[in-house]
C-alpha cells in the first residue's frame, strides 16, 4: 500500500511540475509575442459580440495593425474607435470615399448584420485593420487588460517560481 501512495505522490509531483513549467513557458511566451507584435505596430484586442460571425466570434483575440486611412480597402475588417471612451467597433469595410480635407466616409457592416453603418473618419483618427485572429483567446486578452488580470498574472508567475524553487531546494537537500 505504501508503494501505491509513493506512486500517487510521484504522479502528483510530476503533474504539478508539468503544469508549473507549462505556465512558466506559456505565459512569458504569450507576453513576449504580444510585446513584439506591439513593437511592430500590432495590438491585441478581444472581439466583443456576434456581429462578425462566422468570421469572428465573441471572445476571439484579434491582432490589429494601425494603418493610415488611405490604406483601408474594401473587404478589410476595420477596427475603429468612433467616440472617445467607447469600445472599438470591428466591421467589414463595404466602401471608402475620400472627403475634402483628408477624411474619409466609411461604410462598414458586420458579416452577420442586415444593415450597414456609415461614418466619417477624420484625419488622424485611430483606425486599424484586423490581420489575424485566434479563437477564444480574447477572453484572456480582456481579463489581462484589467487591473485584476495583471495582478493575477504577476501573483501566478511569482507563486510558480517560488514553488519550483522550493521543490528544487527540497530535492537538493534530500539527495545531499
Amino acid at each position: 500500500m505504501e508503494e501505491v501512495s509513493k506512486i500517487g505522490q510521484s504522479l502528483r509531483r510530476q503533474l504539478f511540475r508539468g503544469f508549473a513549467l507549462g505556465l512558466l513557458v506559456v505565459v512569458p511566451a504569450v507576453v513576449l509575442i504580444v510585446t513584439v507584435a506591439a513593437t511592430f505596430g500590432y495590438v491585441a484586442n478581444s472581439n466583443n459580440g456576434s456581429s462578425m460571425e462566422p468570421t469572428l466570434s465573441d471572445g476571439d483575440a484579434i491582432w490589429v495593425k494601425r494603418v493610415d486611412l488611405a490604406e483601408v480597402r474594401v473587404g478589410d475588417i476595420l477596427v475603429a474607435i468612433q467616440r472617445p471612451g467607447e469600445e472599438p467597433i470591428g466591421h467589414r469595410v463595404v466602401s471608402v470615399d475620400p472627403l475634402p480635407g483628408g477624411g474619409y466616409r466609411m461604410v462598414t457592416k458586420g458579416d452577420a448584420n442586415r444593415w450597414a453603418e456609415e461614418w466619417e473618419a477624420e484625419p488622424g483618427q485611430t483606425v486599424g485593420v484586423a490581420v489575424a485572429h485566434v479563437p477564444f483567446v480574447g477572453y484572456l486578452v480582456r481579463f489581462a487588460h484589467t487591473l485584476a488580470g495583471r495582478i493575477v498574472l504577476l501573483v501566478t508567475v511569482a507563486a510558480l517560481v517560488l514553488a519550483l524553487a522550493l521543490m528544487r531546494r527540497r530535492r537538493v537537500t534530500q539527495t545531499g
